[in-house]
């Protein structure tokens, strides 16, 4: 017969058999037959105790739909008595992690150069960002464009050295903030430089600077084109220009508004005067040149209809008349001139004469 210890649940029903009764053999009268117990049910052994049924707290009775295994289940390992095991596991792995994706976090940066670009002549600062806590050799190197390799200098904790280059005498490094000035550069120091790290261990971490050197912009000069003029307005082009500049950009603006690229900027006559400012620069400077468009289309002359041909002909006579003039007065100054001095040199013959006939005696009365 079966009987259930303290629960009502067949799926916890103990079944009580007979020390030497076993399964299949014939009932004794007036008693049941041996049937095999239900799958998950505890036997025992009759004139034993029963075992108590053990059901969780808060387990509600399970419900099965059609179709589905009915099979109970025995109860799992509750899963918080592993949350402490997994969460030190977790946090170790976490750790070991970090401590390998430092150097791979150097390295992925050092990949991408940072750009710089200096005039020509001007100084070249270079500062690596974040640099290791712990380093043991520190280095500053170039690859030149030229195709040269070289350190610059080389620091340690107690020591800083310079070698012998084209940066000798130009090259200024300060330790504390572990930066490098080149001073003056020129368009053959453009390349590829380095801030190399030695740690502790002997690994290294790289930071990368691309420098390219321009030579400075000077001011542009500008132009003007007049494509079609008639009174009181014109058609004009301004051109904007920069001698022996190489990879220029050129902007044009007026009152800090932009007007358009290109060194070619049109000008229609229906556009009231005003100043236009050309702009021209590359990576490393820049210059600006102005032009004010009132002074390039003047108002027609206040006499209309006079024409070129006449205006020179009326100029060429009045040269003529007034050379004519100063020719006539010079001529007649020189011949009055002539004429006192002839008048001058005959004057002292007439007074002095032949002696005594200058002189004459008046007779003298005689009286009686």
């Amino acid at each position: 017969m079966f009987r259930c210890a303290s629960h009502p649940d067949p799926c916890r029903t103990s079944v009580m058999l007979h020390p030497r009764a076993k399964l299949g053999d014939a009932p004794a009268q007036g008693s049941s037959p041996l049937l095999p117990p239900p799958h998950g049910a505890r036997l025992r052994v009759q004139d034993q105790p029963p075992a108590p049924c053990r059901t969780p707290q808060s387990a509600e009775p399970q419900r099965w739909g059609p179709g589905q295994d009915q099979t109970p289940r025995l109860p799992s390992r509750p899963r918080h008595a592993l949350f402490p095991f997994l969460r030190g596991a977790v946090r170790l792995a976490m750790q070991r992690t970090a401590l390998l994706l430092v150097p791979f976090l150097f390295l992925s940066r050092a990949q991408g150069c940072e750009d710089r670009a200096v005039p020509a002549g001007g100084e070249l600062r270079l500062l690596p960002k974040e640099p290791p806590p712990a380093w043991a050799v520190f280095e500053w190197r170039a690859v030149l464009d030229s195709g040269t390799r070289l350190v610059i200098m080389r620091a340690t904790k107690n020591e800083v050295r310079y070698f012998k280059g084209p940066f000798s005498g130009r090259a200024t490094f300060l330790p504390a903030t572990l930066s490098l000035s080149i001073s003056p550069v020129t368009q053959a120091d453009s390349g590829k430089y380095s801030a190399d790290f030695e740690s502790l261990s002997g690994s290294n971490i790289s930071q990368c600077f691309r420098v390219s050197v321009w030579e400075p912009v000077v001011q542009p000069h500008l132009q003007v084109r007049i494509l079609q003029q008639e009174q009181g307005w014109c058609n004009i082009s301004l051109l904007c220009s920069v001698p022996g500049a190489a990879n220029v950009s050129y902007s044009w603006s007026h009152n800090g508004a932009p007007l358009g690229h290109g060194n070619v900027l049109p000008v229609h006559g229906d556009s009231e005067p005003r100043t236009y400012v050309c702009n021209v620069s590359n990576p490393a400077s820049w210059s600006t040149a102005s032009i004010d468009t009132a002074t390039v289309c003047l108002p027609p002359p206040a006499v209309a209809g006079t024409s070129w041909p006449y205006c020179r002909t009326k100029g060429v006579l009045s040269l003529l008349v007034l050379g004519s003039l100063v020719a006539a007065v010079v001529i007649t100054h020189v011949l009055t001139r002539q004429q006192d001095a002839s008048q001058a040199v005959a004057s002292p013959s007439q007074s002095t004469g032949p002696p005594g006939k200058g002189l004459t005696s008046s007779p003298t009365p005689v009286s009686c």
